[in-house]
């Protein structure tokens, strides 16, 4: 008994925290206390099963409490006793002190920091003003070294991720934040070194064309034209928020929400275009990204609790209530006419349970300003944007002449966009305005500027709580799925 108790000790990790002399000492004692258990044992060979088990746990229990005993006995005074439930854990080397700063170093940086203005942010929230006098008095030492090192480490993550935090608030999920402090305290380093830290710094910065074409228009308006500036210093924020490498997929469904429009990429080339309804103003589209999953053709719906409130929904022959395993509603509109899916989904897992879907209220595409959905999209034709993306569509066609839900995997590893950007690039390298219908522009540029909006701000959004993904119903047939999982359950539309 004792060895296979000292082998559970060392298994949890008790080892660790009690020395193995006092382990053995413990041990040691409990074998002595075996020992006249097992005389009592002889002596009470007739006591039953019962009694012996009882014996067997008070042994353990004597056992647990000698190994205590004998630790406690043995401790070093300067040991102090671990607190219930505290984890040893290894300390944390602290990160290698940042070598001084030169004036050459220091006048790069100032460089790169006046830069700031020219693409939408500002120098004196990098410390220009306090680096430009530390220049001119040639001072030196650690307290210069604090400033340029914060400085610069704020210019790097806000030229490579963006200034703003709580991109939430702007319903932003695409959660890029670019390289970690650790790692860019490393190539800030290495930069100086190599004497091209303003270099560096300017290429964390997007450099493509849309970007350019911001930066350029910043520059030709006034500061008097306040409202342009915003808008155009807020989207430069936008495109910071953007992976370097977003929107290069050559097989993607991207629509910029303000466009109220879905394109379509095949092969890195455009190949159409769909009307697409958004979410409304108080229950906007959120920013994602996400590989499509699935197609579903005549998929049911699981209606949002907030929806069976409002609408007062009772059971019926088209709307199934039935209990999930914490006790809670689930209303599930059967697929057919009249459902709110339509007939074909597309899926891309996401944690907001955000989709593409069909709608029997086709009317409102011819809406010029169409924000009517409650936060997933809906796509215009999208019965045939369903066909020209999955593998087998002679089945898919069979399915849409039927009534039964089928899921069918895509042909190629395509991608769904959904961005929010109010002024794009045309084709002649000029800004078009497409709107802002989230009113979300002048409190970007206020936060940004850590001022209050000049206009009234948009409505806060509380998202929906994440879900975990949900598989399809067991009696929903799936063909050629990439997996049954469809990413998240099915909401708010």
């Amino acid at each position: 008994m004792a060895i296979s108790v000292a082998d559970r000790l060392v298994n949890r990790g008790t080892a660790a925290r009690v020395p193995a002399r006092v382990l053995a000492s413990g041990l040691a004692g409990a074998q002595g206390l075996r020992q006249e258990a097992r005389v009592g044992r002889v002596s009470e060979a007739g006591g039953g099963r019962a009694s012996g088990r009882g014996r067997a746990a008070i042994l353990l229990v004597v056992l647990v409490a000698a190994v205590a005993i004998a630790w406690i006995g043995h401790r070093p005074a300067d040991v102090p006793l671990p607190a219930v439930g505290q984890v040893a854990e290894p300390a944390r080397p602290s990160p290698p002190p940042s070598p001084p700063w030169t004036q050459a170093q220091l006048s790069d940086l100032l460089s790169a920091i006046v830069r700031a203005d020219a693409n939408g942010l500002r120098a004196g929230d990098y410390r220009a003003g306090e680096l430009r006098g530390a220049l001119a008095a040639r001072q030196t030492g650690k307290p210069v070294d604090a400033i340029a090192d914060a400085a610069a480490l704020a210019l790097a993550h806000d030229y490579a991720a963006g200034r703003i935090r709580n991109r939430h608030r702007f319903n932003w999920y695409i959660d890029y934040a670019g390289p970690d402090a650790a790692t860019m305290r490393r190539l800030i380093v290495a930069a100086r070194e190599d004497q091209r830290l303003d270099t560096w710094l300017t290429g964390l910065l997007p450099d493509d064309a849309d970007y350019r074409a911001l930066r350029d228009a910043l520059s030709a308006t006034p500061e008097e034209d306040w409202q342009r500036r915003d808008r155009i210093k807020a989207n430069m924020e936008r495109h910071r928020w953007l992976p370097r490498d977003f929107g290069t997929a050559p097989d993607r469904l991207t629509i910029n929400l303000p466009t109220y429009r879905l394109e379509v990429t095949r092969d890195g080339q455009t190949a159409n275009s769909y009307r697409a309804v958004i979410g409304a103003t108080d229950m906007p589209t959120p920013v994602l990204s996400a590989p499509v999953r699935q197609v579903i053709v005549n998929p049911d719906w699981i209606v949002p609790a907030s929806i069976v409130r409002r609408s007062h929904l009772k059971p019926s022959a088209k709307y199934i209530f039935s209990r999930r395993p914490d006790g809670t509603l689930r209303v599930r509109q059967k697929p057919g006419a009249g459902n709110a899916l339509g007939k074909v989904k597309i899926e891309f897992p996401n944690r907001l349970a955000i989709y593409f879907h069909d709608t029997p209220s086709r009317s409102l595409f011819g809406a010029e300003v169409r924000t009517f959905s409650h936060g997933c999209v809906r796509v215009q034709d999208i019965a045939t944007l369903g066909r020209s993306i999955v593998a087998n569509q002679a089945r898919y066609d069979a399915a849409m002449a039927s009534v039964q839900t089928r899921g069918f995997a895509p042909a190629r590893a395509w991608r769904a966009d959904i961005v929010y950007l109010t002024l794009v690039r045309s084709a002649d390298g000029s800004l078009k305005d497409v709107g802002d219908p989230y009113r979300l522009d002048q409190a970007m540029a206020a936060t940004l500027e850590g001022r209050k909006p000049r206009v009234p701000p948009p409505a806060v959004v509380i998202p929906p709580s994440p879900a975990a993904p949900t598989a399809i119903d067991p009696g929903v047939e799936v063909i050629d799925a990439v997996s049954a999982n469809v990413g998240a359950p099915t909401t708010p539309e």
